[in-house]
């Protein structure tokens, strides 16, 4: 009943045999397996593959094919095939490569046409330093290219591959694109084939084209939307950012939440707290309060920053919503200066609202009767400590009153 009840869990069997002797390890993947429904046979086995570290018993890897020779067959999921696929990890599994490639095999053997089984085939390969990755990822991004489908399934596939691919194939595959481009045959997945396999080269400057390209073809397109925003902020083309984003910014099929964020904070980079309010009018979501008290900090407006964090803290308090607020910190100077600033190990890219806001002088004493009425035990009393901390209060007098509490 104990092996029955574990077996039902697969990552509590990767627990046992985390802690279990190497040389028992076959053994108890063989119990767990005999005792696991057969519609989960086949999960245990990929989580297993998946979720090993440190050292394998030799004799696992053949157990593991016996085991999958004598399972049901997988069933890929319709809606996210390799999504679902590779969630537990296996094809990405450096501590066990040898079991990744058994169920690379195995399943390509099972299912040899299915683009996210050579997909995940390419990359169990690959972390094992196979030379099949090429042959095999080939299959898998020829067949994503002729589906000509890009949706967030079909992304993460291209984007592991990217990982998965030696530089020269990533090369041919950015060629490829390259040429339909030029010849005005170029389709959403050919150009986001060709940023992706780009940006993975370094070649950050054409890649953010051929992305800047593949929006204007399908502005709504999601994989191509957060995979422009997600490059452009991570290279702090603020700028850029804007000028892609902001005619959108009151269309929501195409500037969602995700990028009414990412917009706000290049505003903000930019240093430009009017435009980061023009663009947080369209946004209703639960961070959208917090930039605005940001904003209103920035601008001095110290009045409406109170009375839109006692509208904000009451809210919390009505939906039992209790955590410390993060923002991004100030905005930095850029070039060297801001490198050094990151390699300081002092540094944090986001930084608790509550105590930004505490410098005001407004603003201090709602913090210290928030603190003083909040239970010990509610999730945004540290955030409250360092937020009266930051206010003026004595480090010693405000342990002092702590301790009085208890």
């Amino acid at each position: 009943e104990m092996a029955k009840e574990w077996a039902r869990d697969p990552q509590r069997v990767v627990t046992l045999l985390s802690s279990a002797p190497v040389d028992e390890q076959a053994a108890l993947v063989e119990q767990a397996w005999t005792a696991a429904p057969a519609d989960n046979r086949v999960t245990l086995l990929l989580v297993v593959a998946g979720g090993l570290s440190g050292e394998v018993d030799e004799k696992l890897p053949g157990v593991i094919k016996t085991l999958l020779e004598a399972s049901p067959a997988y069933r890929l999921n319709r809606h996210t095939p390799y999504a679902e696929l590779v969630r537990s990890g296996w094809h990405r599994n450096s501590a066990a490569p040898a079991l990744g490639v058994v169920v690379a095999d195995h399943l390509l053997g099972q299912l040899p046409r299915e683009a996210a089984v050579q997909g995940a085939a390419a990359c169990a390969l690959a972390t094992a330093g196979s030379d099949r990755v090429v042959e095999v990822g080939r299959r898998a991004l020829a067949a994503v290219l002729a589906d000509r489908k890009l949706e967030a399934d079909q992304a993460q596939l291209i984007e592991d591959l990217a990982r998965a691919f030696p530089p020269e194939e990533r090369q041919a595959a950015a060629r490829a694109a390259r040429s339909l481009l030029q010849e005005g045959r170029a389709s959403v997945v050919d150009l986001y084939v060709g940023a992706v396999m780009l940006l993975a080269l370094d070649e950050d400057a054409e890649g953010l084209a051929m992305l800047r390209r593949a929006m204007r073809q399908a502005p709504s397109n999601a994989p191509v939307k957060r995979r422009l925003e997600s490059a452009l902020e991570s290279e702090r083309r603020y700028r850029e950012l804007v000028e892609v984003f902001g005619p959108f910014v009151s269309d929501r099929a195409v500037v969602q939440e995700s990028q009414l964020s990412a917009l706000a904070e290049a505003h903000r980079q930019l240093g430009d707290p009017i435009g980061m309010l023009r663009v947080l009018d369209h946004d209703s979501g639960p961070l959208a309060s917090m930039r605005r008290l940001q904003v209103d900090a920035m601008l001095g407006r110290d009045a409406q920053v109170l009375l839109r964090l006692r509208r904000y803290l009451a809210t919390n308090r009505m939906e039992r919503r209790f955590y410390i607020p993060l923002t991004p910190a100030p905005p930095t100077s850029g070039g060297l200066r801001e490198y050094l600033q990151r390699q300081d190990p002092s540094y944090q890219p986001r930084t608790n609202l509550f105590a930004v806001l505490a410098v005001k002088p407004t603003i201090a004493g709602e913090f210290a009767a928030m603190l003083q009425a909040a239970p010990p035990d509610r999730r945004d009393v540290g955030g409250l400590i360092d937020a009266v901390l930051a206010g003026g209060v004595p480090r010693d007098a405000l342990l002092e009153q702590l301790q009085q509490r208890l």
